[in-house]
Formats: structure tokens, sequence, C-alpha cells
């Protein structure tokens, strides 16, 4: 079906969740006019550069869900907005919900789908080290593990000691932690969190 689709219908981003700056999580949807159909859900971020690139991700049901829902609340404000700015006096009665319309667009566009704060500081410290704000466990495995191994080396460089042993040894680094996050170790994401807030506090 899909296939089918590719070769007669355009594919416009809808759906954006997890801002983080330049960064998002949106959904590709097929459409003509609407949205019909979710194609895929990317990760789109920008370079060192400013290169917009976009990594394919799992379909995210949020980003879906959000990318019909905020159509349609916005249409359907435009569609009773309209006959009540252009008749007031036969279709007037149309405003208020219209308006109430806007009101849930509003929350839809701007409050749902938003990082909360303490996710919000671990992407941004994961785009400050990697580049790249995404979560690791959501990133194709090939980029994950080649970002794993590039940190490795960047931190061995620098340092000339394991990533895990300047871990054990109370070493706080940013780049210690995005390099426990992208290795997917929890416990150790932990102990290069704690380390990085006791170097910060004494510092």
């Amino acid at each position: 079906m899909s296939g089918l689709m590719e070769s007669w219908l355009e594919c416009e981003d809808y759906g954006a969740v997890d801002k983080l700056e330049s960064e998002a999580i949106v959904t590709e949807f097929f459409t003509m006019v609407v949205p019909i159909w979710p194609s895929r859900s990317v990760y789109v971020y920008r370079t060192h550069d400013g290169e917009e690139r976009r990594l394919q991700i799992p379909l995210d049901r949020r980003s879906v869900a959000l990318g019909y829902a905020r159509f349609v609340t916005w249409m359907s404000t435009i569609i009773f907005a309209a006959p009540a700015f252009f008749d007031w006096e036969n279709f007037g009665k149309l405003l208020p919900l219209a308006l109430a319309l806007v009101a849930v667009g509003t929350v839809l566009q701007f409050l749902v789908g938003k990082l909360d704060p303490a996710e919000a500081d671990r992407r941004a410290l994961l785009r400050r080290v990697a580049g790249i704000g995404a979560p690791p466990e959501l990133l194709p495995f090939p980029f994950r593990v080649e970002m794993c191994e590039q940190l490795s080396d960047r931190w061995y460089t620098e340092n000339r000691l394991g990533w895990r042993e300047a871990i054990d040894r109370g070493i706080g680094s940013e780049m210690l932690v995005a390099l426990a996050e992208y290795h997917c170790e929890p416990v150790l994401v932990g102990t290069a969190r704690r380390n990085l807030a006791a170097d910060l506090r004494w510092n």
C-alpha cells in the first residue's frame, strides 16, 4: 500500500513532538490536501554545519495522533469561524465554538508533546556532546554503534583511560554520561550522573 501511495502522493510533516531547539520528532504523512496515512516517523536535527538531517525511528504513536488531532482541530476552527466572520447575523453563534477550538488547538500545538524538564536536560547534554539530542535507545542500531565508537575514541584520545574505569573512579564528565547513555547501561548512567553532579558542586 505504501509503495502505491508513494508513487502519486506527496509527504508532509505533521505531529512534531519532543522539540529541543532545532530538533524534533515528526511524522511524514501521505497527503492529498489532508494527511491521509503516516509514512514514517523521523528524528529531525541539524549538524554543526547547519545541514538538516533525518533519522528514521519507529513510528511514534504520539506524533501520529497529534498529527491528525492538530490538523482536524485547526481545520474545524476555520470551518466554524469563517461563516461567523462573513455572515455574522446568521452564523455569529458559531464563533464561541471556533474560539473553544482555538483554545484546544493551542494546547495541542504548544503543550501536548512537550518535553518535561528532566528529559529536556538529558537531551540537551546529549546534544552538546554528540551533536544530536535524540535518546540513544530511539536511534537506529548502526547509528548508535557508530556514535559509541566515536565517543569512546574521543574520550580515550583525550584522557588515556577507559570510560568505564573513569566512571568507577568517580570522574565527573558530560562525555562519560553520554557514553553510558549510548551504551544503554542505566546503572553506569546513574553513576556517571552522580559523579558529574558532585564535580559541579565542588567547582
